[in-house]
């Protein structure tokens, strides 16, 4: 919907607010990258790699390995392994150099941050048919409504 005046100065689409939130994430990679680096894989990703790109992307230390474990079958199944790969690698090789981070962030093509934010965060992968459940208790937005219990009234 076009806008003209001053409204136009305070839309914000989609990809504006991902390309903000990339943006967001290169302090916080790079502090990571600085305390913990990401160690080069032997051979394929496994769930300590994993969870290690994870912690770096997300901000968070307290993820789920079974969830992570889940992740990377569904990944794998789906043919989107070799996204988060190359985001793995392009970040192992930035270290913690900020200009290095957003670069291999903008060069993210195939959206592998993209796939692990929206996986930790609604516990959801994209599959062939829709949506897949990898957790949901474990889901990072879930831990914001975890103090409810499931038959709190209604007001």
């Amino acid at each position: 919907m076009p806008s003209t005046g001053k409204q136009a100065a305070f839309l914000i689409d989609r990809r504006r607010l991902l390309a903000a939130a990339m943006v967001l994430m290169v302090p916080r990679i790079a502090a990571a990258q600085a305390a913990e680096p990401l160690r080069p894989l032997s051979k394929d990703m496994d769930v300590e790699a994993l969870l290690a790109l994870s912690r770096a992307v997300t901000g968070h230390a307290d993820l789920s390995a079974e969830m992570a474990s889940r992740m990377l079958a569904v990944l794998a199944e789906t043919g989107r392994l070799a996204n988060v790969s190359a985001l793995y690698d392009a970040l192992r090789l930035a270290g913690s150099n900020a200009q290095a981070i957003a670069a291999a962030l903008k060069s993210d093509g195939e959206g592998g941050a993209k796939l692990l934010l929206r996986g930790w965060y609604t516990g959801l992968l994209p599959g062939p048919k829709g949506p897949i459940l990898i957790g949901y208790e474990d889901a990072l937005m879930g831990r914001v409504v975890a103090d409810l219990p499931p038959d709190h009234p209604k007001r």
